[in-house]
C-alpha cells in the first residue's frame, strides 16, 4: 500500500517540482504529464496483446508437464482441468 502511495506522491509532487527547477513552464509540465499518462495507458492496454504469444508458450509448457506426470503447481494462466479432486 505504501509503495503505491509513494509512487503517486513522487509523480504528483516530485516530478513537476523537478521540471520547474529545470526551468519548464507550468503549461509545458502539464502537457508532458498529460502525454505521459496517456502513453502509459496505451502501453497498459497493449500489453495483453504483446504478451499473448508468451502466454501461449507458458500454457503449452504447463500442459506438457502435466502430460509427462510432473506437478506444475497452480496454473497461473488458466483453470486446472485435468487434476483429480480429492474427496474426503
Amino acid at each position: 500500500m505504501f509503495l503505491f502511495g509513494a509512487r503517486d506522491v513522487w509523480f504528483v509532487v516530485g516530478v513537476p517540482l523537478f521540471f520547474y527547477a529545470q526551468g519548464w513552464t507550468f503549461a509545458t509540465v502539464g502537457a508532458f504529464m498529460a502525454v505521459w499518462v496517456m502513453g502509459y495507458g496505451v502501453v497498459q492496454g497493449a500489453t495483453p496483446n504483446l504478451l499473448a504469444t508468451r502466454t501461449c508458450v507458458v500454457r503449452r509448457s504447463v500442459r506438457a508437464l502435466r502430460v509427462l506426470g510432473g506437478d506444475a503447481g497452480d496454473d497461473p494462466v488458466g483453470p486446472v482441468s485435468n487434476r483429480a479432486v480429492a474427496s474426503g
